[in-house]
């Protein structure tokens, strides 16, 4: 064998290499994603580091590679990991992923509360995808109908799962079209029709339980907001009980703090305040760890009101009361009941939507594919003493 032909085959050799290093790459990137959609973000973090290992600097595989990582980090509370994998990615992204990785950030946002900020960044991809990608479109599309649900627009936001699951039917994607259906269901919640919402829930549970068993505890999250809307607290705080460990052992910090916070509504709701303040305090603590600064209030309201039930006199927030800083304002002052009944104790309403998210109170009255998140719903105006802007809850998202 003369000195040529080793240097050609050792050539072919090497790229016979690269390829199949390659294609390893872009399966484990397959599975990562596929892991990130059905709730399972832990797994999807090993699988796409993997897959990074494998792929040379400049690969633009590489660069799609980081923007689910950033998603799959953020949904396990390393959310300032998650930020800094996405700046990375949005560097080394090809033009056509740019739009992307624009609405990656866009959902990160959304499950930080930040959805005005989300909004932005969504409205900007969705024209950018629609010239590249439709099943991408279609997982936007679905992500920005979460952020229209949170900010109360239930009219925008069927028209973006109208949309979302007619590309996704096309695109013969089942797994999009039974997370648009879902949401969908939970606008029914938002409106009042209860009924339509179980029944939506009840359709899409035994295609999450083939495709998508990791959503099943989103599912039942969902489940019990319907069942606190229709007044049976004690029924939805067992349901809570059944799905709160799921949401742990799957590290989905976020959901979990939401369903400690459902959780602490159904205490409430129970007539056991002094659980209700516990599991608010345990919200508020993991939604702080996520810089999640909206749930936060959120939990902290919810506190103040199992404390409020529990108070002899009546209880006054001075205007210049930390938490009416950004977000909450106060609301023209009213009776208290107990001045208007002569009764010891004052009692706010027991559904007070702004306290526990996506839990409406009554009629007027959420799963991203881009998440939940299955994040991030919609919350309707509150009816307490504080009023608290719409934040997200866990939908099913598109990624």
């Amino acid at each position: 064998m003369t000195e040529e032909e080793a240097e050609r085959l050792f050539a072919q050799g090497t790229a016979a290499t690269s390829a199949g290093r390659w294609e390893e790459a872009e399966r484990l990137y397959a599975q990562g994603t596929a892991a990130t959609s059905a709730g399972r973000p832990a797994l999807a973090a090993r699988r796409l580091r993997r897959g990074l290992n494998l792929l040379a600097d400049g690969d633009p595989l590489a660069g799609r590679m980081l923007i689910s990582l950033a998603h799959a980090e953020a949904e396990q509370g390393h959310t300032q990991l998650g930020l800094n994998l996405l700046a990375t990615a949005e560097k080394r992204a090809a033009p056509a992923d740019r739009p992307v990785a624009r609405a990656q950030r866009g959902l990160m946002l959304l499950r930080l509360g930040r959805t005005v900020e989300a909004l932005r960044e969504l409205d900007a991809a969705v024209p950018e995808l629609a010239r590249y990608d439709a099943v991408e479109l279609a997982r936007i599309l679905l992500n920005r109908a979460v952020i229209h649900i949170d900010l109360g627009r239930i009219a925008h936001a069927r028209d973006d799962l109208r949309r979302s699951a007619q590309l996704a039917r096309a695109q013969r994607h089942e797994i999009l079209t039974v997370k648009a259906l879902h949401n969908d269901g939970y606008c029914d919640l938002l409106v009042g029709d209860i009924p339509s919402c179980l029944a939506v829930f009840a359709e899409v549970e035994p295609t999450y339980r083939r495709l998508l068993p990791g959503l099943l505890p989103l599912l039942a999250l969902d489940q019990a907001r319907a069942l606190l809307s229709a007044g049976l607290a004690t029924e939805a705080g067992r349901r809570l009980d059944d799905t709160l460990p799921q949401f742990r052992r799957q590290r989905l910090i976020q959901d979990y703090a939401e369903a400690e916070l459902a959780r602490a509504r159904a205490a409430l709701d129970a007539g056991n305040p002094t659980d209700s303040i516990t599991w608010s305090r345990r919200a508020e603590s993991h939604f702080r760890r996520r810089s999640s600064l909206p749930w936060a209030l959120r939990a902290t309201l919810m506190r103040l009101h199992a404390e409020f039930t529990q108070t002899t006199k009546p209880v006054v927030l001075p205007p210049a009361h930390p938490l009416l800083s950004p977000g909450l304002r106060p609301a023209p002052p009213a009776p208290l009941p107990s001045e208007r009944s002569g009764s010891r104790s004052g009692v706010l309403p027991p559904a007070l939507p702004l306290l526990s998210p996506g839990l409406p109170a009554g009629p007027p009255g959420r799963a991203t594919d881009g998440l939940r998140p299955a994040t991030s719903g919609t919350r309707p105006p509150p009816r307490g003493a504080l009023r608290l802007r719409s934040g997200p809850v866990r939908r099913p998202l598109g990624r």
